[in-house]
């Protein structure tokens, strides 16, 4: 007697010998290097195959023949209640062999930087990355935990997200979580968070869209946050007259970031279709060869003005939420803050210290903090 072993995964996966996925139009991208095995549960692995009564099954690996049945179900594994024979997932995240045995970890760990060695990295479960995640590169997982700094860089998480050592955006820094955040500073970057947001140190230039609360620790420095219904910084709210600091409550942070998002996608494409235009009205025998790019541009910036419009109508303040909403600075605040909640507006323009902002009477009032 015979039995196979068919696998329904690579049994020779190696991440250290990655080659580029293909495109659609032929192209290869050095961005996708699959670089992890991804399975689910209730996935099949295996199955094993009784070769007496399919001696016509093709193309067997002979690697994989073994005289008597063998059965290589390892940890996170188990048996089809249904049929016995195949081996399934019993969680996600990726699959291997471990000492003649199908494993399946939900940990993951990433122990270089995330950047043309590993290409983008999608995983079923928790990563650990133990390098930085480098500029145009993504991560994304249930959990994650980053050692390194985030550079101008996309993760996105299902769940809570840890990043040591501070992340810096640039023009294309996203931080998409489903959980809470924590890092020990932020500079240009976006953020969008289902839990709470808590930054040891400082928050410069950067855009927050918070459903929890958000807390930082140093100072909170240009740019703009959106929280559910507390900001709290312990040290400096605001930069100065020069430096424009708003915080936003009362509103639903995701529609916020949403339309922010389709704000700078109609900004870039009202740019494309300047320059394009602009260069036809130069050079208006090139008219029939750029008509599409024409109308193309044209159609996608009529359907993005369309979302925008239809999301402005959906719009409603949480009034009664509002009434619980707080900024606390124990510390200085500075000249260029703008806050906003539900539709009661305030600029300060002088220094002050210690303070908490609430709404009161549709207005917003501030009292000094009790020492």
């Amino acid at each position: 007697m015979s039995y196979y072993v068919r696998h329904f995964f690579n049994p020779d996966f190696s991440h250290e010998k990655l080659r580029p996925d293909e495109l659609k139009d032929g192209n290869v991208s050095q961005y996708y290097l699959g670089y992890v095995q991804n399975v689910v549960a209730g996935q099949v692995l295996a199955e094993v195959i009784d070769l007496t009564e399919r001696p016509a099954y093709p193309n067997p690996d002979p690697r994989y023949i073994f005289p008597e049945r063998v059965f290589p179900c390892g940890p996170n594994c188990e048996p089809h209640p249904d049929f016995p024979e195949r081996i399934l997932a019993k969680t996600n995240g990726y699959v291997f062999y471990n000492q003649g045995l199908i494993t399946v970890k939900r940990l993951l760990n990433v122990r270089r930087d995330v950047d043309f060695h590993t290409g983008n990295i999608m995983f079923t479960g928790d990563i650990v990355a133990h390098g930085a995640i480098r500029g145009g590169f993504l991560l994304r997982g249930d959990n994650v935990l980053v050692k390194g700094t985030m550079e101008g860089a996309s993760v996105f998480t299902e769940g809570d997200m840890v990043c040591q050592s501070g992340v810096k955006g640039g023009e294309n820094g996203l931080l998409r979580c489903g959980g809470n955040v924590k890092m020990p500073f932020c500079e240009n970057m976006r953020i969008h968070a289902r839990g709470n947001v808590e930054i040891e140190g400082s928050c410069l230039h950067s855009e927050l869209y918070v459903n929890g609360s958000i807390m930082i620790k140093g100072r909170l420095q240009g740019g703009a946050v959106c929280a559910d219904n507390l900001v709290y910084v312990k040290e400096q709210l605001g930069g100065g007259q020069n430096t424009v600091t708003r915080i936003i409550l009362g509103y639903d942070p995701e529609k916020l970031f949403a339309l922010h998002n389709l704000e700078r996608d109609i900004n870039s494409l009202q740019t494309a279709l300047s320059q394009l235009e602009y260069m036809l009205r130069k050079k208006p025998y090139l008219a029939k060869d750029f008509s599409l790019n024409l109308r193309l541009l044209q159609e996608k910036l009529r359907i993005k003005q369309k979302k925008r419009d239809l999301l402005w109508l959906s719009f409603r303040s949480r009034d009664e939420s509002a009434q619980h909403c707080r900024i606390i600075c124990p510390g200085r605040i500075r000249p260029g803050l703008e806050i906003s909640i539900t539709k009661a507006y305030i600029a300060l323009h002088e220094y002050m210290e210690g303070l908490e902002f609430h709404l009161e009477n549709d207005e917003i009032v501030y009292k000094p903090l009790a020492k």
